[in-house]
């Protein structure tokens, strides 16, 4: 089963499509939404776990909500984007077969030259916690790793947190990440609210960090594999 987990800031309008999508997944039974707006107090559905932060503490905070979770499968989303059971449990399917690596619906090939916004499917260096199914035991890691990051704070803090994420598990498993085309339409991004445009030093920020993990961390040097669809792949049913 999976443990979905949301962070909130300036989009609370969405959450009530993206918990009502969630809920509607079989294997999903526990949600927690993580809200780091202050002038908010967030009351969603009943079986909703909501914590109200009374400042905001950035977007390590998905590694602290996963800490939290139930299930070993964590299914972090991002509050712009919705997905339907079908990508979900696609995705899941894709965990099942590999634990040991980050399985999302984005991906980047980052490995030479600096951090680039072009989309990848199959292996990657950088999945997006926009959608990604991963093991709980790698947020915990992801976590600790935080510490070597204390001086690259980013706007927000802790921007570049799926970079770090993503190295994370490719040094624990020595195996690269997966990205997997769900054919997923991203909502309409507000400049006023989406990271990437709102913040002038977005991508400069997103570059030291990945240069740090690279640093830090070990990762593959094979080759990459070939990307493939998964709209062709059954879904499965949900364990026992």
């Amino acid at each position: 089963m999976l443990t979905a987990i949301v962070l909130n800031w300036k989009r609370p309008e969405n959450l009530p499509r993206i918990i009502a999508a969630l809920q509607r997944c079989e294997i999903v039974n526990e949600i927690i939404v993580w809200n780091n707006n202050p002038g908010i107090n967030l009351k969603l559905n009943r079986g909703v776990c909501v914590i109200n932060s009374n400042r905001d503490l950035g977007l390590f905070t998905r590694f602290a909500a996963a800490l939290l979770a139930k299930n070993d499968g964590i299914f972090f989303q991002d509050d712009d984007v919705v997905l339907d059971e079908n990508r979900i449990m696609q995705l899941h399917k894709q965990w099942e077969i590999a634990p040991e690596v980050c399985h999302a619906a984005f991906g980047r090939r980052c490995a030479v030259g600096p951090y680039n916004k072009i989309n990848a499917w199959g292996d990657v260096d950088v999945v997006l916690t926009k959608a990604v199914v991963v093991h709980k035991k790698v947020c915990l890691q992801a976590a600790l790793n935080t510490q070597y990051f204390k001086d690259l704070p980013g706007r927000p803090l802790g921007n570049g947190e799926d970079i770090l994420l993503s190295y994370t598990a490719m040094s624990m498993s020595g195996k690269y990440n997966r990205a997997h085309n769900l054919f997923l339409k991203e909502e309409r991004q507000d400049p006023n609210i989406a990271i990437s445009q709102r913040e002038p030093t977005h991508m400069e920020h997103r570059d030291r960090v990945l240069k740090r993990c690279q640093k830090l961390f070990s990762s593959p040097r094979l080759p990459y594999s070939d990307a493939f669809n998964l709209d062709q792949i059954p879904v499965s049913q949900p364990s026992p």
